[in-house]
């Protein structure tokens, strides 16, 4: 009667970390993430390119995040996850600089390099960001689905209230041709790389480097092979749409209408990504050994 009626232990508490990635990852995704959804009209209207050529800055973006999820994989035995994190982030802060220098430079090879740049960076910040949160779960009583949800959350709550901001400052201004959208953005991203940067240093954790071979092999299996075609085709798509999307809002219905279609996307998935990420802490997660090669798989997180 005694063993029935005792309290089940409460699990441990998350520790300090995770809450500094979840405030990096607000305040970073509120600057640099969200600016991404006014690129378009800004590169338009600051440097005079075509909205085709707009739009593949944002695509090219994306296009090496998926590149570049893989190739990190080499980079796993040398270096830390922290590392991962901040060397990620700080290409983040980088392309807002670069945006804010291409009102005045005006040169489409170095906002392609950005773009590039940031591609790689955003995976790296992903993969180190992902990694640290699944091992603080682990010391957290595997609770991998409420640390990532509290991760995923922060990240689309920072975007959400960026778009919101940005979206007034974009408004108010005019619509974007003036660079103080790309001073509030990098103003704020440096908060988020101040955070970043206050991390505690990992353990070092011995990782064998995959061949390219025995890489190839796993993703050319039939259910591996349609997940990477699939995400590797919805993250082109969504670079081209997003930066579509703002053009065609602001020239049809108006700029004030701008920050609000923005806002709703990233409201919802921060409902949903916590909603959902909870349920999978009753569903028997991958053991350790498996997440490195899932975190290879080209994909694209819907936000970066």
């Amino acid at each position: 009667m005694d063993s029935m009626s005792a309290p089940r232990p409460a699990p441990p508490s998350f520790a300090k970390p995770l809450y500094l990635l979840s405030a990096a990852f607000f305040f970073i995704f509120m600057g640099a993430g969200a600016q991404q959804a006014y690129l378009v009209p800004y590169l338009q209207d600051v440097a005079g390119w075509t909205r085709l050529q707009a739009s593949t800055v944002v695509a090219c973006v994306y296009f090496s995040m998926v590149l570049f999820r893989p190739a990190n994989l080499y980079l796993f035995s040398s270096w830390s996850d922290r590392r991962f994190t901040m060397v990620g982030s700080l290409t983040y802060l980088w392309f807002t600089i670069s945006m804010l220098l291409t009102a005045y430079l005006k040169s489409y090879p170095l906002a392609l390099a950005s773009a590039w740049l940031w591609g790689a960076g955003a995976a790296m910040m992903w993969t180190g960001t992902t990694m640290q949160t699944l091992a603080l779960a682990d010391e957290a009583g595997g609770r991998h689905g409420t640390g990532m949800g509290i991760l995923y959350s922060s990240t689309h709550a920072g975007w959400m209230s960026g778009a919101i901001l940005l979206g007034k400052v974009y408004e108010a201004g005019g619509g974007s041709q003036t660079p103080m959208l790309y001073i509030v953005a990098t103003g704020i991203t440096l908060i988020g790389i101040g955070f970043a940067f206050a991390l505690p240093p990992t353990p070092g954790t011995p990782r064998q480097v995959p061949s390219f071979r025995n890489m190839l092999a796993v993703m050319l299996r039939r259910n591996e092979a349609i997940a990477c075609v699939l995400q590797f085709t919805s993250a082109l798509a969504y670079g081209l749409i997003l930066g579509l999307f703002t053009s065609y809002v602001g020239e049809v219905h108006g700029r004030e209408w701008v920050w609000i279609s923005v806002a709703l996307y990233p409201a919802t998935r921060m409902v949903i990504s916590f909603e959902r990420r909870i349920r999978l802490d009753s569903v028997t997660c991958l053991p350790r050994g498996h997440r490195n090669f899932s975190l290879s798989i080209p994909r694209s997180s819907g936000a970066l």
